[in-house]
């Protein structure tokens, strides 16, 4: 019973993350959309080449505190409830009414019921000691750091001598929001260490997400400037800062704890030297992964042009798709293994790390497959002039197969507390990426890009693959082979087939892939015990009984 409980906490926070992980996806994908249809290739190249350097920067202003804030604000958070007396709670699957109780639905029996957050008791003071310690801890250096980064590239992007007047003003609209950025992302990462993914779905998917296409439309219909397309992607991280800063308070209400502490107590710096002992090589992990994902794109535009870049990036796009498509199960499996590791529960961590990577392939390889099978299809997405991007398509789809086959591995390895082996990993993937980058790019232009990154994914995942074996067992089993059979059997074999009767067509090549997709959903449906599907689904379920008895009860 205790690894069904564990199973749905992860399938109600997966199930959340993979919602808001769609409209992610979509919004991601809708942005670039308009802009390859309603702007010149050259400018969307260098707005794709200025938002690449931009996540790099806020990776160096983040300083890798994001994944610390997840691991010692629920860590924090259970030894203060622990301290104060209070029983341990939490919103594991982060869709529990606004209200704070668990679902209606949730009446079952007390191994799998889930209790409402406390309340702060009545004339008891809110403490500040641990949780908001963190935040502070946190937040002071990065947001100091991030307004002296934004001013520094404010003033030094004019002197580079490359780039033109597009690239500089573009770099500096974008310099102004970094440090919105910057706490956009850890107020978030705060929110998801109390056990709830509600905020990341509704702040980050939703709102930033949802923004950034809308803005690019409207200055697309208005104006086909460079600049106002930089500052539809960029401004809608300040509105994330702020509605993600009130889910932050409102949660930590209901917890009986406080969001900040003032930075002159001294809990603040008792914690703060935890907290950046286990965020000081993540900072340099952080960058090196930013780096891996985003580095070739800038090494593009420099060595084949902007529209290079352009293609390259739409052609990439997909490849982003997947990642969002999983993040989900992601941003939870992590908080749930380093709370299992901390209770000794080490068979337990295991299944939720092996349950998380099964369900990464059954929602991940299907897109990865069908772009490795039909790339000239999917990028008609882009309009014309981006067909070029097919063998680009093509290698990243292959490297991310494995990639995804893998599992989540460096979170594993980062909820085990071992930060400085993750940092290793990563700079021998950035090195490996750069490298080849450097190597690939002036024979084989985009097409060496892919294989750059390709290969560092490899490295990313093989290394952190041998380093949690020992502790937590392999990241796979039979379970996942078998949904990577049933994807390959839906998702390649009918546009194969179909090429083998002569059909070229792409909409008659997606059309099999969509046919495809029927039976695999029907084939997931029948092994959903066995792949541990039943568990998500019993999560849709019981919130549908859920509605409807509220629905009931408002009647």
């Amino acid at each position: 019973m205790n690894d069904q409980r564990e199973l749905r906490r992860l399938a109600r926070g997966g199930l959340g993350g993979l919602a808001g992980a769609v409209v992610t996806s979509l919004g991601g994908l809708a942005f670039i959309v308009v802009a390859t249809w309603a702007f010149p290739q050259d400018e969307v190249g260098v707005v794709f080449t200025q938002t690449s350097l931009f996540l790099i920067a806020l990776a160096v202003v983040t300083l890798g505190s994001d994944v610390g804030v997840v691991r010692f604000v629920a860590i924090k958070l259970s030894d203060q409830q622990l301290r104060d007396g209070r029983p341990g709670d939490e919103d594991p699957g982060g869709l529990a009414s606004d209200d704070g109780g668990h679902d209606a639905d949730d009446d079952t029996d007390d191994e799998t019921a889930v209790p409402p957050p406390a309340e702060a008791a009545p004339g008891r003071e809110l403490s500040d000691d641990l949780v908001g310690a963190v935040m502070t801890a946190t937040l002071l250096p990065v947001v100091v750091l991030g307004v002296i980064v934004a001013t520094a590239l404010w003033f030094l992007i004019p002197l580079l001598p490359f780039g033109g007047e597009t690239f500089v003003r573009t770099g500096q609209v974008m310099a102004l929001f970094l440090p919105w950025a910057a706490v956009s992302n850890l107020v978030l990462a705060g929110t998801r260490g109390f056990g709830t993914v509600r905020p990341t779905i509704l702040v980050e998917s939703l709102l930033r997400q949802g923004l950034q296409p809308v803005l690019a439309l409207a200055v697309a219909i208005g104006t086909d400037s460079a600049v106002g397309l930089a500052l539809a992607w960029v401004l809608p991280y300040a509105v994330s800062a702020v509605a993600g800063t009130v889910s932050l308070h409102r949660l930590a209400r209901r917890r009986g704890v406080r969001a900040l502490a003032s930075a002159r107590d001294t809990t603040v710096r008792r914690v703060a030297r935890e907290v950046w002992a286990f965020n000081a090589p993540r900072a340099l992990t952080q960058i090196a992964q930013i780096g891996v994902r985003r580095a070739d794109i800038p090494i593009v535009a420099a060595i084949a042009g902007p529209a290079a870049a352009a293609v390259y990036t739409a052609s990439s796009r997909f490849v982003a798709a997947g990642l969002q498509a999983i993040k989900g199960i992601q941003q939870m499996v992590g908080p749930q293994i380093a709370r299992l590791y901390s209770a000794g529960e080490l068979r337990q961590a295991g299944l939720a790390l092996r349950t998380a990577t099964t369900w990464n392939v059954l929602i991940a390889w299907p897109l990865y497959l069908t772009c490795a099978t039909i790339p000239g299809a999917v990028l008609m997405i882009f309009g014309e002039g981006y067909s070029s991007g097919a063998p680009v398509v093509v290698i990243l789809a292959l490297g991310m197969l494995a990639g995804i086959a893998a599992g989540p591995v460096d979170i594993a390895l980062l909820m085990l507390g071992r930060s400085v082996q993750s940092l290793r990993n990563n700079m021998a993937a950035l090195a490996t990426n750069l490298v080849l980058n450097l190597s690939l790019v002036p024979v084989l232009g985009i097409s060496g890009a892919a294989l750059a990154w390709s290969a560092s994914i490899l490295v990313s995942n093989a290394l952190p693959t041998w380093q949690i074996r020992p502790i937590l067992g392999s990241a796979s089993d039979r379970r996942t082979l078998l949904a990577a059979g049933l994807a390959v059997l839906c998702f390649v074999t009918p546009p194969v087939t179909a090429r083998l009767f002569g059909v070229e067509a792409p909409l008659a090549l997606l059309s099999t892939s969509v046919a495809g997709g029927l039976v695999y959903a029907g084939l997931v449906h029948r092994f959903r015990h066995r792949l541990h599907v039943a568990e998500l689904l019993s999560v849709v379920r019981r919130r549908g009984r859920g509605r409807a008895v509220r629905a009931a009860q408002a009647g």
